[in-house]
């Protein structure tokens, strides 16, 4: 499974250098995480990701998303398997 999980930007850092963080619990981050389902598109992790944005326009070809103001996305990313920190040839 995987698990997107809000750290404290400090404490990432720290992590990346090998140290564990004082502040930092582990236990409290990943139960507070959301899990991706398996097999997700690039869509259905922006809608994890924004729980409280939706979709609220499609055409054959985009999809717009209310995150900050209205974001359209091409049909061909949004419904792309989702990569993990991969580059797609499925571009925005």
């Amino acid at each position: 499974m995987q698990l997107i999980i809000d750290i404290n930007k400090n404490d990432y850092e720290y992590m990346k250098n090998g140290y564990v963080p004082h502040s930092f619990n582990m236990f409290y981050a990943i139960k507070n995480g959301i899990p991706i389902p398996d097999n997700a598109t690039n869509g259905d992790v922006i809608k994890v990701m924004f729980a409280d944005a939706e979709v609220n326009g499609e055409t054959d070809l985009t999809v717009s998303f209310s995150i900050d103001s209205n974001t359209a996305f091409t049909r061909k990313w949004w419904n792309a398997p989702y990569q993990k920190g991969g580059t797609s040839e499925n571009n925005i």
